[in-house]
């Protein structure tokens, strides 16, 4: 090595030191702060169920160990071996699943950067493969040393990088305390309609939802009473019911804005569902917040535990846990996908009024589909050419429900009758709330299906009940 390139030299080995030790440092600490996530990621990566809680502590140790260990020259070649070997191992790991076709969840960095497996996480560990095993053979002993003169002949560079990095980080942390206090609201629609206020585009049955995969098992959880003994999971689900687990804060402007409907759903469905509120805070604050809507069942977290363990990322928040203890929904984000959780976890009965039956009732036929559309729904018009292809070949009764006509679906040749439904009368009655959706009524304007949301569900329905066939709520 010339004398010209040694300093090129020792602060590329450096970066690559740092680098690789931010992010065992990183992945360390978030794993030692979402155990149970942890947990299940290494179930569902293989590891023997006897091995995983033990495992589940001792690695997030190791990867802090090493990151620390990759800090000073001394300790630096062991540091980037034992960077290597943790590197191959999880590079194993994943490149085992992908062959085998399986895709779990990895949990690296926590429920931040929680994703399925893929060929960019085996890239991106093949990378910082590449750069613990370059480390590990290009540690100049003096490499500290030409560092550190660098510095002293460049403090002023140094000085402003460090007040424009410490600068990064305050508003880094400032807008996760915001996003943590307020929760995130969930981008629900691809697009909104102009002037058609009932018109909204749903998105399709199967889209991914985030947290905890459904069927996957409940975590496990403990937690203080704000009136009364500590409750566990077991405890909640003791009742032989679905509960809904509610998270809240006591400074969530959004969540005391639906306490009201909180402590309803708690009250009128207590026979169907259990509704469990999981707040943070202390008890004073949360008493003054709960006590005066009358609610029960709510739990206080430590250290943003139970939020973890089940993927939430902010308040109000809600997930559906069933009898069975599986996981049994997505996590509903925002006032309004709570409300459609509640709606399809305790489902009321919805029968539409006389007048309304009129309207879309066709003759004496014992069940009529449905279908609600907006000429407007970018969903609705990719699934155009289906509709009228499954209108040819069957003769089943179908009710398209608007706010307006559709003249290209008429042009294009649709025989079904169109309700004009420009309230949404129809559709509030029915129990819907966008487009496409459809659901099936009998002879007495009884619901008497879930409400199948989005191109693949009403197609489902569709043939289904061609088959004569009852499609369930939806999962």
């Amino acid at each position: 090595m010339t004398d010209s390139s040694a300093p090129a030299v020792a602060f590329i080995v450096i970066a690559a030191r740092l680098g690789l030790a931010l992010v065992f440092a990183v992945a360390g600490s978030a794993k030692l702060r979402d155990f149970a996530g942890t947990a299940a990621m290494l179930r569902s990566f293989g590891v023997p169920k006897p091995a995983v809680d033990s495992l589940a502590r001792a690695l997030p140790v190791a990867e802090i160990a090493v990151a620390l260990a990759l800090l000073p020259t001394a300790l630096a070649h062991a540091g980037s071996i034992a960077a290597c070997v943790l590197l191959l191992l999880f590079t194993a790991a994943i490149g085992i699943n992908l062959a085998r076709g399986r895709t779990p969840e990895c949990r690296c960095f926590g429920q931040v950067a929680a994703a399925p497996i893929g060929a960019t996480t085996l890239f991106r560990n093949i990378v910082l493969l590449g750069l613990a095993a370059f480390a590990s053979v290009a540690v100049p002993e003096q490499s500290d040393a030409v560092v550190l003169a660098w510095v002293s002949r460049s403090t002023g560079w140094v000085a402003l990088g460090i007040v424009v990095l410490g600068a990064f980080a305050v508003q880094s942390f400032l807008m996760l305390q915001i996003l943590r206090q307020q929760g995130r609201m969930l981008v629900r629609l691809e697009s909104l309609t102009g002037g058609d206020d009932f018109a909204i585009d749903a998105l399709p049955a199967d889209a991914a939802l985030p947290g905890l995969p459904v069927g996957a098992p409940a975590p496990p959880f403990t937690a203080a009473a704000l009136d009364g003994p500590a409750s566990s999971l077991a405890d909640v689900l003791a009742a032989g019911k679905r509960v809904a687990l509610f998270f809240a804060h006591p400074s969530c402007g959004p969540c005391a804005a639906l306490l009201p409907e909180i402590a309803a759903w708690q009250r009128d469905l207590a026979e169907r569902l259990a509704i469990v509120v999981v707040s943070e805070g202390g008890p004073d604050e949360n008493r003054r917040l709960f006590a005066q809507h009358g609610m029960h069942n709510v739990l206080l977290q430590a250290n943003n535990d139970v939020s973890m363990a089940y993927q939430t990322a902010g308040t109000p928040a809600a997930v559906i846990v069933e009898a069975d203890g599986t996981i049994g929904s997505g996590i509903a984000a925002g006032a309004d996908a709570i409300r459609e959780l509640i709606a399809a976890a305790a489902p009321v009965p919805r029968t539409l009024p006389p007048e309304l039956l009129d309207a879309v009732a066709i003759g004496d036929a014992p069940e009529t589909t449905l279908l609600f559309w907006s000429a407007d729904c970018g969903y609705c018009r990719t699934m155009s050419d289906d509709l009228l292809a499954w209108e040819r070949q069957h003769d089943a009764p179908l009710v398209l429900v608007a706010a307006r006509e559709d003249a290209q679906l008429r042009a294009d040749g649709l025989r079904a009758r169109l309700v004009l439904d420009e309230a949404g009368r129809i559709a509030q009655a029915a129990g819907t709330g966008g487009t496409p959706m459809a659901v099936v009524i009998d002879a007495s304007g009884t619901v008497v299906s879930g409400v199948a949301a989005g191109k693949d569900a009403v197609l489902r329905l569709l043939g289904e009940r061609t088959a004569n066939a009852r499609m369930p709520l939806p999962a």
